[in-house]
């Protein structure tokens, strides 16, 4: 009867609104736990170049004692300096985005700027293995716009059968074409829902899987890359010229020996490093998104 329909609209509404509330704080939580990885990852690109400028500054003032003694070149001095001049400028530009970045964190977190927050963690979030099908079950179930769909559904389904208890006399042709309606408009409106958050999901998911391996592939990036600036420092020492493939890719194989060469072997160690750092915070975005467009959220924070 009209009572029960009543009560199940009501019932309905509150799942919603139970749901709802529930997925906007979560979305807070998203949005600040983004705001915290930017700052990690400014803070991470922050760093390694504070490194290069550490780097460049040693192979500076090293070269202008060589040059002092009459053992470099002027361009040898020349060019180390404008390498390490270029390093700071890249260390100021850094330190401004942190500070950014630092500030849109404190701004959602509704803390006064002139507060001091602590960022203990770093960029190397734990890699886990994901079922798909464990995330559509999730997102089918828990997302907030299939708990409307279906409670819409559940509505003018109710409804029909009421119309079609009633008596003969007591309701319309049009009523119970109406009723009808309704439920074939909600059916179809459930269906594609369940297709939108499918999708989201699955491309969620691919994105993830993505980021993953290329997490996998950059372990030993920085480590490699740092053997190649131990090399170059080597030959450049020495005197020892010999092509390689940092140079081909240059086009600088006849600076084999010498400061452009290592300074290419520094520059090329700056990018790997922001490069891995680029890389973890990227999975960290896409592990987010996927837990949140499965409605995993709270697996996720635990």
């Amino acid at each position: 009867d009209a009572s029960e329909l009543m009560l199940t609209m009501a019932g309905v509404n509150f799942n919603v609104t139970k749901y709802a509330k529930g997925i906007y704080e979560k979305q807070v939580a998203m949005l600040i736990q983004k705001n915290y990885f930017d700052a990690l990852y400014a803070k991470n690109i922050l760093a390694v170049k504070e490194k290069a400028q550490e780097r460049g500054e040693v192979q500076y003032e090293l070269i202008e004692l060589s040059y002092q003694n009459g053992m470099k070149s002027k361009d040898d001095l020349l060019l180390s300096k404008m390498y390490f001049d270029g390093t700071k400028i890249a260390r100021i530009m850094a330190e401004a985005d942190y500070n950014n970045a630092m500030s849109e964190l404190k701004k959602n977190m509704n803390m006064n700027i002139g507060n001091t927050i602590i960022l203990t963690d770093d960029l190397e979030i734990k890699i886990t293995d994901e079922n798909i099908s464990d995330g559509i079950k999730s997102g089918m179930t828990n997302r907030v716009e299939m708990q409307k769909c279906l409670g819409q559904l559940m509505i003018y389904r109710l409804n029909e059968e009421i119309l079609n208890d009633m008596s003969n006399h007591s309701k319309s042709d049009k009523a119970d074409d109406e009723a009808e309606l309704f439920t074939v408009g909600a059916e179809i409106e459930l269906e594609e829902t369940k297709q939108l958050v499918i999708s989201e999901i699955y491309q969620s998911y691919e994105l993830l899987m993505a980021t993953t391996q290329m997490h996998e592939a950059s372990k030993d990036l920085i480590k490699d890359a740092e053997e190649v600036v131990a090399i170059a420092q080597l030959k450049y020492d020495q005197g020892i010229g010999s092509e390689n493939a940092l140079l081909q890719n240059l086009n600088l194989e006849a600076s084999s020996g010498t400061i452009i060469e290592l300074i290419a072997a520094q520059e090329n160690l700056s990018d790997i490093e922001s490069q891995v750092a680029n890389i973890r915070y990227n999975y960290a975005m896409a592990k987010i998104k996927y837990y949140n467009d499965a409605a995993l959220m709270e697996s996720l924070e635990e």
